[in-house]
């Protein structure tokens, strides 16, 4: 079995208390194991997590994509 985390611990890899893992836990619905009065979480838990609060890069049709040094996205769309 993998090694479960605490909340502290999650919360020294996310740079944020026990506590607000806690709040976000119970805020956001996030997937966890409760033994009695222990809370942990899972290798699998924390990569469910990160998929769940990580955003796709939006990607604005109008947008050319690259912008040479120098140019201003405004001159690159006429460019383009």
């Amino acid at each position: 079995m993998s090694k479960s985390l605490t909340p502290e611990q999650l919360g020294d890899v996310l740079q944020v208390s026990g506590t607000q893992v806690l709040e976000w836990r119970r805020q956001y619905k996030w997937p966890s194991l409760k033994i009695g009065k222990t809370i942990r979480f899972t290798p699998e838990h924390v990569a469910t997590i990160v998929a769940r609060h990580t955003l796709a890069p939006k990607r604005d049709e109008d947008s050319p994509g690259v912008v040479l040094d120098g140019q201003t996205s405004r001159s690159a769309k006429r460019a383009s």
